[in-house]
């Protein structure tokens, strides 16, 4: 399978619809979206999926690590039925040179009552 072809999906956690979309543009789309996100967003949300939340380096940059010290990206897919915000946490990797691996770690829906998310 071509890594362009590979796809993030699962059922929406309101009303089970199915959520399809291709897994790289949605990691990529993923890192900018946890950089802008509120600083208390970030917090909420790696303590949500029991992740370490860290700024590093000389630009500060945000990031959610796994405790395995791997770095956690939060994809994000609207569903078109219930329109609910549903976040994936996926764990993502290169295990070989040009072999990479994404785990499926978490999911939630965004609830619109909550200031966090």
């Amino acid at each position: 399978m071509h890594e362009e072809s590979a796809l993030l999906e699962f059922n929406c956690c309101n009303c089970k619809l199915p959520l399809s979309e291709n897994l790289l543009s949605s990691i990529s789309r993923s890192k900018e979206w946890f950089r802008q996100a509120a600083h208390s967003d970030k917090v909420y949300l790696s303590k949500l999926f029991n992740l370490k939340y860290s700024i590093e380096g000389h630009d500060h940059i945000p990031y959610a690590r796994f405790q395995n010290g791997d770095i956690a990206y939060f994809c994000i897919l609207i569903c078109q039925n219930c329109n609910s915000t549903n976040i994936a946490v996926i764990e993502f990797y290169e295990m070989q040179p040009a072999r990479y691996i994404a785990k499926l770690q978490g999911l939630t829906v965004c609830d619109e009552t909550n200031e966090n998310t």
